[in-house]
């Protein structure tokens, strides 16, 4: 599956990864594999890295997106989710998709780096609104 994740029990951390090319079918598929993991609903803080991956998801596509992962995220209600993408098209749709969940009160922040996401998930960085 070209997006993983594993959950750091100790930090209360899901960690995800997304490799190569990401189709709107494996964000579907991820999004179930989350659903079905009895793990997952005790998350609070999620990271979401997609530094190695590129996505075949149109720009319009991302909107229906936001509103089917209602469920997955009104599960476990994530307190933060920070998306790390540092190329320009993945940053770009993940902003999209953070402003579209932002409206359904989903905190989620796209980053270009790690280190800044990490960082904001700590709690040791502010972001503003544009």
């Amino acid at each position: 599956m070209p997006i993983s994740y594993e959950i750091d029990k100790a930090s209360g951390l899901l960690l995800a990864k997304g490799v190569g090319q990401v189709t709107e079918a494996d964000i579907a598929a991820f999004v179930n594999a989350l659903l079905a993991d009895p793990e997952y609903v005790h998350r609070k803080t999620c990271l979401v890295d997609f530094t190695d991956a590129s996505f075949e998801v149109p720009s319009e596509r991302i909107h229906e997106l936001a509103n089917r992962h209602r469920e997955l995220l009104a599960r476990a209600t994530p307190v933060k989710i920070a998306v790390v993408a540092p190329e320009d098209l993945c940053f770009g749709l993940a902003r999209m998709y953070a402003h579209y969940r932002s409206l359904l009160g989903v905190e989620i922040v796209a980053f270009r780096d790690e280190v800044s996401a990490r960082a904001w998930l700590a709690g040791s960085v502010q972001i503003e609104d544009d």
